[in-house]
């Protein structure tokens, strides 16, 4: 389980959003942090959406929103802030063996360049990791056997959070054999996603 999983089961919107600041009715409507709001437009419970604005998302989306934060540094936030325990047991299971040494380490452009990267890339993949999430509602049911569609969900989603241990929870020097070796990987799994989407769609 990614640091995204892990805090997205352990903390709702609604908390995060009550830990800096909010004050929620018992409806669970309440003034919009992020517009100039007079009437209560955000309905806030375990995700949050706005009536007005349109933001919305869950808490790691909230705190990144409040805080202008990327996706990974509002987990992170959240974590140190709530004191919560972030578990990498998922990269102890799999095996990583980096071939290359990190050459991305040389000049202070190329860092900021790996370092950009690496930030867009979690969040692309938190946005894939959230489309997923919502493709998973339509998953045929087993009916004694898995179908195709339920396969190809199950592998794309271990990639997704296998690739977001690496980018948030690994060393630098599994960062940068990501980067020099699997970037590309980033903009398949998108095109996986397409397709199973297409997939889903014809059943």
């Amino acid at each position: 389980m990614n640091i995204f999983k892990n805090i997205s089961d352990m903390v709702t919107a609604r908390e995060a959003a009550e830990l800096y600041g909010l004050k929620i009715g018992r409806n669970g409507m309440v003034c919009c942090p992020f517009h100039e709001d007079h009437t209560p437009s955000l309905k806030i419970d375990k995700r949050y959406y706005c009536f007005g604005c349109g933001a919305k998302g869950d808490a790691i989306d909230y705190t990144a929103r409040l805080f202008g934060l990327s996706q990974i540094d509002a987990a992170k936030k959240l974590a140190e802030d709530l004191h919560l325990p972030i578990s990498d047991d998922s990269r102890k299971t799999k095996k990583y063996s980096p071939t290359k040494k990190g050459s991305v380490s040389g000049r202070r452009p190329i860092k900021e360049r790996f370092r950009d990267w690496c930030n867009h890339a979690v969040d692309i993949l938190k946005e894939y990791e959230d489309e997923l999430l919502s493709l998973s509602k339509h998953l045929p049911d087993t009916d004694g056997g898995e179908s195709l569609a339920r396969k190809d969900y199950y592998r794309i989603d271990q990639r997704v959070s296998y690739y977001l241990d690496v980018l948030c929870l690994g060393s630098l020097e599994d960062r940068q054999e990501f980067f020099l070796k699997d970037r590309k990987e980033v903009e398949k799994i998108g095109r996986e996603i397409n397709h199973l989407r297409t997939e889903l769609a014809g059943n």
